[in-house]
């Protein structure tokens, strides 16, 4: 096979395309802007691939295998990424709008300003990516690891992140109104100035969090667990606080008008 137009060679399929790979380890392939619409690439051998500003919208990248590939600026709308490895690839403003990346591994991707609007995050590792004013409205993150990840300024209104794992993760500035966190864990998460208005909270861990002058009100917390969360200058007007482990919360200059704290514990 020549080596010359890796786009013709990708039409071989993905037996003849790996072997390929695997027969000429030293070539990265340079599929800079290609136009691979609606390709079926699922399991390909993409590692460290060129694919800067290609078009991969409707693509089946099924089990493919893009670690440490340059996605940069690609159109990724409504492709198909479940169980895909992502891991360490540059997706920075990436169009991923009505993805399906369920199971994907996206540890420390560069995620910086990418559009993930209404994507399939379910399952997803994203332990230590960078998601920095990136755009998840309606995405769903349900059962997700996002360990350690940074999402400052990004928008997550309306997005699904039951029983996702948000230790340590940075969610400085960002809009998580009507956000459903339902059981999610967010033990030391950073929470300045977030928006979590009418967000369900209910039986999340917030331990050690700090929600210093963040926006909850109307919000859902009933039965969360704050022990040790800091509150500062927070707004909580109409939270339902019940049945809430409040011991050792820090709400300095906090608003709790209209809050229920029925049944909440408290030193």
């Amino acid at each position: 096979m020549s080596d010359t137009d890796p786009a013709a060679l990708l039409k071989g399929g993905a037996e003849a395309w790996n072997r390929w790979r695997e027969d000429n380890p030293g070539i990265l392939p340079d599929l800079r802007g290609a136009d691979l619409a609606g390709t079926d690439l699922a399991g390909f051998n993409l590692i460290a691939a060129n694919l800067h500003g290609a078009r991969l919208f409707g693509c089946d990248l099924t089990m493919a295998d893009l670690t440490g590939a340059d996605l940069s600026g690609a159109d990724l709308h409504g492709a198909r990424l479940d169980g895909a490895s992502l891991t360490s690839a540059n997706l920075a403003a990436a169009h991923l709008a009505g993805a399906s990346l369920v199971e994907a591994a996206l540890t420390e991707a560069e995620m910086v300003g990418s559009d993930l609007a209404a994507a399939d995050l379910r399952r997803v590792d994203l332990v230590r990516a960078d998601l920095t004013e990136a755009n998840l409205g309606g995405a769903n993150l349900d059962g997700s690891r996002l360990v350690g990840a940074d999402f400052t300024e990004a928008d997550l209104p309306g997005a699904s992140l039951k029983g996702a794992d948000l230790t340590d993760v940075v969610l400085y500035a960002v809009d998580l109104t009507l956000a459903q966190m339902v059981e999610a864990t967010l033990t030391g998460a950073t929470l300045i100035e977030a928006a979590l208005m009418r967000a369900d909270l209910s039986g999340a861990d917030l331990t050690r969090a700090d929600l210093s002058g963040v926006l909850l009100d109307e919000s859902n917390l009933r039965g969360a667990v704050l022990v040790d969360a800091v509150l500062n200058e927070a707004s909580l007007l109409a939270v339902d606080l019940r049945d809430a482990d409040l011991r050792g919360a820090l709400l300095i200059e906090a608003d709790l008008d209209g809050a229920d704290l029925t049944g909440t514990k408290r030193d």
